[in-house]
């Protein structure tokens, strides 16, 4: 992602907070609360450490999250956009949601490094439709630096629509058209992001060497794409 791209970025995302779009009492919808806690339950039940959620945007996510997860677990998060970034400290400390908070880019190694996390890396890293906000060409990389960061035996959850679904052809189409200036199908902001080929992020994850599946949920159109990372041979 180009300087030029960050900047179109955070400020689509400004204006999104200064409407009110993202305000601080947004709460997501909840059949998507609920998908996402029947992917992340299992993981969370399985062990405790150290939650990372990439581009966690308002906070919104990681308060539900944490609400799942429970007081074993340890929260962090980082976004791009300052004003997100403010927006969720508000939100968390509002919510007595402990969490450490700051700016980074998803591609930058030094983004994932934080005062409490040990070498090994987090338990459970996520990103809630994050990967879509990045060029086609870049969006495998991230996921991989995502990756990277996974601890022996912990996971990566990536949410995003399939590119190549019915839903996804459908809202190419809607943001194609705005941005011809023809009718405003979808907010302007939704046409910086351009929805990933999971099963292709998948294919290659698993050549990386991680245990990879895609969980799909038609009320939602959303799907996640959980990649595991083997545990250590002792």
């Amino acid at each position: 992602m180009t300087a030029t791209q960050r900047d179109v970025q955070r400020e689509g995302f400004t204006r999104a907070i200064e409407s009110g779009d993202y305000a601080d009492d947004f709460r997501h919808a909840p059949k998507h609360v609920g998908f996402a806690a029947r992917v992340l339950a299992p993981l969370l039940a399985e062990r405790s450490g150290r939650v990372l959620e990439v581009g966690c945007g308002n906070g919104a996510w990681l308060r539900e999250v944490a609400a799942i997860a429970g007081a074993s677990w340890q929260l962090h998060g980082f976004d791009l956009t300052p004003a997100m970034i403010g927006s969720a400290r508000r939100v968390l400390r509002d919510a007595g949601v402990p969490a450490e908070l700051k700016l980074g880019d998803a591609l930058d190694p030094a983004a994932y490094a934080f005062p409490s996390r040990t070498e090994s890396g987090f338990d459970l890293v996520y990103a809630y439709d994050l990967v879509q906000q990045l060029p086609r060409a870049e969006q495998f990389a991230v996921c991989l630096r995502m990756y990277e960061h996974v601890a022996p035996g912990g996971s990566l959850v990536v949410f995003d629509h399939e590119r190549w679904s019915g839903y996804g052809l459908r809202m190419g189409f809607r943001k194609l058209v705005t941005r011809s200036g023809l009718y405003e199908w979808v907010p302007r902001y939704f046409c910086n992001a351009r929805y990933p080929s999971l099963r292709e992020l998948a294919r290659r994850l698993g050549h990386a060497g991680s245990r990879t599946q895609i969980i799909t949920d038609c009320a939602v159109e959303k799907r996640a794409l959980v990649a595991c990372r083997p545990a250590k041979v002792v």
